[in-house]
């Protein structure tokens, strides 16, 4: 598939799942329940996911954010401060009680707010499909930097409405003081 065409299934993909959103007032103020797809089965994938994870999502009291990565059986009891993180990434994997292994016939997608897919091999898989309007798409061999862009942007869907107004407030306020410190000058 050339360049033009894959984009243009790119936005189709995306944009099939914004009308679907919009045609049922799909609204959250928070969104709290992250559900990686698909099943994890390797120890180096579950190192990335989980890294990837501590530092797009950390605990914070400003989020409430529950992360669910369902795991293959042999993968379920590890202890995840023992991850190792890939070699190009800084390690991140700390502070994690607000993730959480699941076991795959614990996955109820219809209970997530979003759906990280970490692997685009599954992207019109019938279960992903029925959840297209949750669909947020990680692999970082995607397209373009759609992953980074997806995560950048996740972190503040997960921040209750309140801090949402806190922080708000808080750019306007320095904002307000960068605009005055440019007219004294």
């Amino acid at each position: 598939m050339d360049i033009n065409s894959f984009r243009f299934f790119v936005y189709c993909y995306y944009g099939f799942g914004k009308c679907i959103n919009s045609l049922n007032n799909n609204k959250l103020s928070c969104m709290c329940n992250i559900t990686y797809f698909p099943v994890v089965r390797n120890i180096t994938i579950l190192g990335d996911l989980i890294n990837r994870a501590c530092w797009y999502f950390p605990k914070s009291t400003q989020s409430k954010v529950e992360i669910y990565i369902p795991v293959d059986k042999d993968l379920i009891g590890i202890d995840l401060e023992t991850l190792e993180a890939p070699r190009a990434q800084q390690r991140y994997i700390d502070n994690l009680d607000h993730i959480h292994l699941i076991k795959e016939n614990e996955i109820d997608l219809s209970e997530a707010s979003a759906i990280m897919l970490w692997d685009k091999k599954r992207q019109l898989d019938p279960v992903i499909l029925r959840h297209i309007h949750k669909v947020k798409i990680v692999d970082p061999t995607y397209y373009f930097s759609v992953e980074a862009e997806t995560y950048q942007r996740m972190f503040y869907t997960t921040l209750t409405p309140d801090s949402k107004e806190y922080f708000l407030q808080l750019s306007k306020k320095k904002l307000s003081i960068i605009d005055r410190q440019g007219k004294e000058f």
